[in-house]
């Protein structure tokens, strides 16, 4: 008997598992393929709303500095109104009569106690006690 003649079952089998195998592989790699592409897609679609979201908070703290340094400029204006009208007040103060008559006063008292205005208090016990008093001339007669 020619035994290569004959069909041989196993060959068809081999074929036929063969067959099988090389298309599961080819669906396995078109699943991969569709897989692979379909992330592609979520990551450019994630790194589009990160870039949107990176945009926004860019815009916001930009319109926060902006706010800030707005209200900064505002309080320096502020700063630099009073301190002008303190010197034009300082001023008018240290003119004014009534500021002159009790400077002095004071100087007098001073010389009387013998001190000058701003030293500490001290309490005289000479012959004018009774004049001078024991507070400094800075906080009044």
């Amino acid at each position: 008997m020619n035994y290569s003649v004959m069909p041989d079952d196993d060959d068809d089998n081999t074929n036929c598992l063969q067959s099988q195998a090389q298309q599961t592989e080819k669906q396995i790699q078109e699943d991969f393929e569709k897989l692979h592409q379909f992330l592609r897609y979520e990551e450019a679609a994630r790194i589009v709303v990160l870039r949107e979201e990176e945009e926004e908070t860019g815009r916001r703290m930009k319109k926060r500095i902006d706010d800030m340094n707005r209200e900064m400029a505002a309080i320096l204006d502020t700063m630099r109104a009073i301190k002008k009208d303190l010197v034009s007040d300082d001023i008018s103060f240290l003119q004014s009569p009534v500021h002159k008559a009790r400077s002095r006063a004071c100087f007098r008292s001073a010389d009387r106690c013998g001190k000058a205005p701003g030293q500490p208090a001290v309490q005289s016990f000479g012959e004018d006690a009774e004049v001078c008093s024991i507070h400094s001339c800075d906080s009044g007669p």
